[in-house]
This record gives structure tokens, sequence and C-alpha cells, in this order.
């Protein structure tokens, strides 16, 4: 149960950030990458806390399994 929920989180995350880091460098294409990662990252941070995810995955996350 737990590497199952931990594979989903991952790929939840690693699909997130490869979209929103397409996102980023249409919006901002003359910042270098190593800054539209950061952008990307903080933007990635902000939208799950407002959407209630960091507060969910704290109570049903792989985390929590442990």
């Amino acid at each position: 149960m737990y590497t199952t929920q931990l594979a989903i989180e991952a790929a939840t995350v690693g699909a997130t950030t490869v979209g929103m880091f397409m996102v980023v460098k249409q919006i901002i294409p003359d910042y270098s990458t190593p800054v539209q990662l950061f952008i990307t990252g903080v933007a990635i941070h902000l939208s799950f806390e407002a959407l209630g995810a960091n507060k969910w995955y704290l109570k049903n996350g792989a985390a929590a399994l442990l």
C-alpha cells in the first residue's frame, strides 16, 4: 500500500511539474531554465496549498501510512 501510494504521489508531482514548467516557459521565455524551474516549484507549491492538496496529503499521503 505504501509503495503504491508513494508511486501515485511521485507521478502526480512529476506530471504537474512538467505541465507547470511548460506554462512557465510560455509566460517567461527569456528567463534562464533554473529561474523557470524555481518559479515552477513555487507555483506548484502555492497551487497545491490553495487547493487543499497539502492538507489532504498530510492526512492521507504515503507519509501518513508510516
